[in-house]
Parts: C-alpha cells; sequence; structure tokens
C-alpha cells in the first residue's frame, strides 16, 4: 500500500505509517485492541523536515491511546476468520447470500407445492432436481416466522445462524416465538 505524503509529495509506504503509529495490536477473547501514539502523527507528516530514526523501546515513556473493538475469532470451514463488530453490532459487511439462496429456494418449492396440480413430493423434488428429503427439508422453511426471515433479509441475525445450520435444524418448532428463540433471533 502506497500514499502519498501530504507534506512533500513523496511515496511513503503505508506499512512504514502503521509501523511509528500503532504500538500494539492485542486479540483478546471479545476484542481487537489497538495501541497507538497520537504524539507519533506530527513526527510521520513532518518526517523528511526532521529524519528521525524510529525507536520502538521509546512507547515506554509515551502518551498512548487504545481503541477497543469488539471482535472474536470464528471457525469458517478450513480457515479461521478475524470477526470485527460494526458500530450496529453486526460483523457482516454483506448479506449472507447462501442463507438468502437458502430462502429463495424455499419460497420456489413452496410455490412448486402450491401449484403441484396432484403431483407427489417426489415427483417435485426430481423436477427441481434435488432429493426428495432434501426438498422436504427446505420446503419447511418457507414457514419460517416472518420477523425470522426479515432479520435474515436485513442480514441482522447471529453470525452462527448459517446456511449448513438452518437446513439442517430437522427439529424446528412450528410456533414462531419458539423459531425466534431457538434461532437467537429476538
Amino acid at each position: 500500500m502506497e500514499s502519498i505524503c501530504c507534506a512533500c509529495g513523496a511515496p511513503v509506504s503505508g506499512r512504514w505509517v502503521v509501523e511509528r503509529l500503532v504500538n500494539r495490536i492485542t486479540l483478546t477473547q471479545k476484542t481487537l485492541e489497538i495501541r497507538i501514539a497520537p504524539g507519533r502523527l506530527l513526527e510521520i507528516l513532518w518526517e523528511e523536515d526532521n529524519p528521525r530514526t524510529f525507536e520502538p523501546a521509546l512507547w515506554d515513556n509515551e502518551l498512548t491511546l487504545t481503541f477497543t473493538v469488539p471482535a472474536h475469532l470464528k471457525r469458517a470451514g478450513m480457515e479461521t476468520r478475524l470477526l470485527i463488530e460494526g458500530a450496529d453490532g453486526s460483523a457482516r459487511k454483506s448479506p449472507d447470500r447462501s442463507l438468502l439462496r437458502l430462502l429463495s429456494q424455499a419460497h420456489r418449492f413452496h410455490d412448486m407445492v402450491m401449484h403441484s396440480r396432484g403431483r407427489t413430493m417426489a415427483e417435485l423434488a426430481v423436477e427441481a432436481g434435488v432429493g426428495g428429503s432434501y426438498f422436504t427439508r427446505i420446503l419447511r422453511l418457507s414457514f419460517l416466522a416472518p420477523e425470522v426471515v426479515k432479520t435474515i433479509l436485513r442480514d441482522r441475525h447471529p453470525l452462527e445462524l448459517t446456511a449448513k445450520k438452518l437446513a439442517g435444524d430437522t427439529r424446528l418448532p412450528i410456533a414462531w416465538e419458539e423459531q425466534r428463540a431457538r434461532l437467537g433471533i429476538a
């Protein structure tokens, strides 16, 4: 990452700026803590006029600010992701497309059943190109509580609620209040 120095117009490495401004980044179980030294900002801006060597040992005597952000590590398949929550408590920047696809598929299956003209579930599953068990599991999701669907569409659902978890939950309650409680949607 290259930027332009505001003082002289020379290229400045983003890493160079971070090395001088950030003292320490600590990941705890529930937070990400970033310690910076605001006094070093002037040094960064005026480096060309007053070149100094970077001495991390001076950090102990400098005033530091600590920014604490809610965050946690989450296992996602074969990888581990650092999820940083935003101001609204959501760690996602974009909707969970797999959940949206699942809801869309559930309503497509529901439309197929409503317009089946007497065909069996097995025939509808073949028409949809899926197995009978999968067809009925996904079909049940077309009966989710409206609040659950709105929460998923607005991307406000708990991070733990994934398409795999929702599709695999074969004992999802019929009562809407119980669905919301089970899925962690208030």
